[in-house]
């Protein structure tokens, strides 16, 4: 990241709490808030910080420098950060599941990935086309790196689309991507690919060949996991590991309250909110874009982008485990997962420890 993007913001001087919650939803979505306190020397601020609580609310990473009382905090909170949001503790690692994520220039020598990880470049070639970027880096290592994914074991082809930000562009890249997807199945009928996993939408124009391919895809049980489908049955929550109780882990950011009181009364949106499986994706640490050993862990605020490939790293285990699983059994699955603190939570130990009770499935 640029010094002279960051140089766009100022950090308070006395650093609390506060810093986190003040930012407006253009903020979270902005620079202030994706990078907050990354690539900052705070040892001339004033950190009214009392404990790895208060600290996961933060973004930062390795290029953060803390005040000497910090850094042990901090290497904490980034090692915990690594623990699977969605519950896995049944030995499933998604091993020889093939799964294609599409996203931008990605970094495939960090430590996080290994020779399971192949970039196919999507054309057109250009000058933006092998400048790595952050979102590709955190969605990979998400779903499929070493410690911070939820499946490390997968295989997976990373199609990388050029880095724009034209939204129509990234749209027709995407699409062509998985036109290749297609192709590859083809190919490769014996050994394909079972899930695409894509963390961004396709406008209005592309939509009916998006759902071309994704039918397409669907007959060869290949499954495309991306922000138009996702949002039908799942959505992200806050995740809290360091809260005293259960009940206590798991909230709604603000911005997602206040989209719930503008839409409650449109049809069908109170019943859609009640009954969405919400996976944990905020406070988790992925591979960093800038280092090859590089880290960076990832505040409070709720990121669609993040969710989206820990819940296709989840149905990645579900299709170790059951090789002619659909989409739409994963979600039912997903769906039958305990409510907390009013919500129903996606958990791989309860969905492994209890799917020999699914008629579904057998």
């Amino acid at each position: 990241m640029p010094r002279s993007v960051l140089e766009m913001f100022d950090i308070p001087e006395t650093l609390e709490l506060s810093f986190v919650d003040s930012l407006s939803d253009d903020d979270l979505f902005g620079i202030k808030g994706i990078w907050q306190l990354s690539y900052r020397d705070l040892r001339t601020k004033k950190i009214t910080i009392n404990n790895a609580g208060e600290l996961a609310q933060f973004t930062f990473n390795d290029a953060t420098v803390f005040p000497p009382e910090l850094p042990d905090m901090a290497e904490k909170v980034m090692e915990d950060g690594k623990a699977g949001r969605i519950s896995n503790h049944t030995g499933l690692t998604g091993k020889g599941v093939k799964i294609a994520i599409i996203d931008k220039p990605l970094n495939p020598m960090h430590k996080e990935f290994g020779a399971g990880l192949e970039v196919i470049k999507v054309e057109p070639e250009n000058e933006n086309h092998d400048s790595v970027d952050f979102h590709g880096m955190t969605c990979a290592s998400l779903l499929a790196g070493k410690t911070c994914g939820a499946a490390p074991e997968a295989v997976i082809k990373y199609f990388q689309i050029p880095d724009s930000g034209d939204r129509a562009e990234i749209s027709k890249y995407a699409l062509k991507a998985l036109k290749m997807i297609v192709a590859y199945n083809m190919e490769n009928a014996t050994d394909p690919i079972r899930l695409v996993s894509w963390s961004g939408g396709f406008t209005k124009e592309d939509m009916q060949e998006r759902n071309d391919c994704s039918q397409i895809l669907s007959q060869m049980g290949c499954y495309l996991i991306d922000a138009t489908m996702f949002m039908r049955n799942f959505g992200g929550i806050d995740f809290d590991p360091y809260a005293e109780c259960d009940e206590k882990k798991y909230s709604l950011n603000r911005w997602q309250l206040d989209n719930y009181e503008r839409n409650k009364e449109r049809p069908g949106f109170s019943e859609w909110f009640d009954n969405c499986c919400y996976v944990p994706s905020s406070r988790c640490t992925s591979a960093s874009d800038d280092i090859v050993d590089g880290y960076i862990h990832w505040g409070k605020a709720v990121s669609e982008s993040w969710t989206i490939p820990q819940t296709v790293g989840a149905m990645a285990l579900c299709l170790q485990k059951w090789p002619d699983l659909t989409y739409e059994s994963f979600v039912a699955l997903a769906k039958q997962c305990p409510r907390v603190n009013g919500f129903i939570i996606l958990n791989m130990d309860y969905i492994i420890e209890t799917s020999d009770f699914v008629p579904f499935l057998h």
